[in-house]
């Protein structure tokens, strides 16, 4: 019952900001597979949700299921696919949790619109990273992306 209650609270939290929960709460949330962490996200987000856009922006630029899947896992755990995700003590900020020192994330365009966000989230995991799912191997080693 207790869990259930934790992945409840970490819901709203989600919807509010992932950085506005406890280290507790954080840690059941990434104690969630990434399907279930899914699953709480689209109880939050209605169709046609951030991440639906970002899935479709990847397959249509030739992106595979498996690599959208390890940027999926990425960005669940940074921003969970919300717009005006901040992590607390950052100037990190929406789906990617890009930060202030990029200065084209500043903008009110850039922070109002998910398509530009995701864009940028692109060509950041991928000229950092060369691959989403290498991007999600150093998030699983490192902890940040």
């Amino acid at each position: 019952m207790k869990r259930k209650v934790s992945i409840i609270l970490i819901s709203i939290l989600a919807f509010i900001g992932l950085s506005s929960c406890t280290p507790e709460q954080m840690q059941v949330w990434n104690s969630l597979r990434p399907v279930q962490q899914q699953q709480v996200i689209s109880a939050l987000n209605p169709a046609g949700s951030h991440r639906e856009l970002g899935k479709a922006m990847a397959m249509e630029a030739g992106y595979s299921e498996k690599e959208f899947n390890c940027l999926d896992n990425v960005i669940n755990r940074e921003s969970a696919w919300f717009i005006v995700a901040n992590k607390g003590g950052s100037s990190a900020f929406g789906i990617p949790q890009a930060l202030a020192m990029h200065s084209e994330t500043t903008t009110a365009i850039w922070r109002s619109s998910p398509t530009l966000q995701i864009e940028w989230l692109f060509n950041y995991s991928l000229s950092r990273y060369g691959s989403f799912c290498k991007a999600w191997n150093f998030k699983r080693s490192s902890g940040w992306y």
